[in-house]
């Protein structure tokens, strides 16, 4: 769903933690075109996070950070 937005160049992870039975916690990397604003990707985030929630309403907190594909490469070598 996320990769469907003109916006996002990659998704790198996605974590999720089951609270309860009708709670999920989102935790989502995403990797954003270079040529867009930050207001532009804080518009991008809101939009996605309404989506998510409209399609799957158990998830109740969603986190979407900006990261370089790269950055999360490289953090994930060096663990």
């Amino acid at each position: 769903m996320l990769k469907t937005y003109s916006s996002t160049e990659h998704v790198n992870e996605v974590l999720t933690m089951h609270m309860g039975p009708d709670f999920i916690l989102a935790n989502i990397s995403i990797d954003f075109r270079e040529d867009l604003t930050s207001d532009d990707i804080e518009t991008a985030i809101a939009e996605m996070d309404l989506r998510i929630k409209k399609k799957s309403p158990q998830f109740k907190r969603i986190f979407i950070e900006a990261e370089k594909r790269r950055n999360r490469i490289i953090a994930q070598l060096m663990q």
